[in-house]
């Protein structure tokens, strides 16, 4: 049941940058429901990566409890590949800026605005 998680591979400046409040206002028209787009995202993109890296620790585990010294230096090395990665914020934001996000409001009824 792995998925191909293309932000792994997603070239994302790992630092916090400054950002262009218009930008972010043009997209949705408010710049409140902007951050609120991106702060979903991150949250999704937050448990997509807690997921993944907890099916990565158990291949290595095997689902046994004791772990053995060898498994916690592969389980080590495992959460320093993601502690690598870009903040899901970080990621959720590159995403909106490129256009890459959907959304919909739903309280706005049929009129609402979509971007994919």
């Amino acid at each position: 049941m792995r998925k191909d998680y293309y932000f792994k591979e997603l070239k994302t400046d790992p630092y916090i940058q400054t950002r262009d409040i218009i930008e972010l206002w043009k997209k949705t028209g408010n710049l409140f429901k902007s951050v609120r787009v991106i702060s979903h995202r991150a949250n999704q993109i937050q448990a997509d990566l807690l997921a993944l890296y907890k099916e990565e620790v158990e291949k290595v585990t095997g689902g046994v409890e004791f772990v053995a010294e060898e498994m916690q230096e592969a389980i080590e090395k495992i959460a320093i590949e993601y502690e690598k990665l870009p903040k899901p914020t970080l990621l959720a934001t590159e995403e909106f800026m490129q256009g890459k996000t959907y959304w919909r409001f739903l309280s706005e009824g049929e009129g609402a605005e979509e971007s994919e």
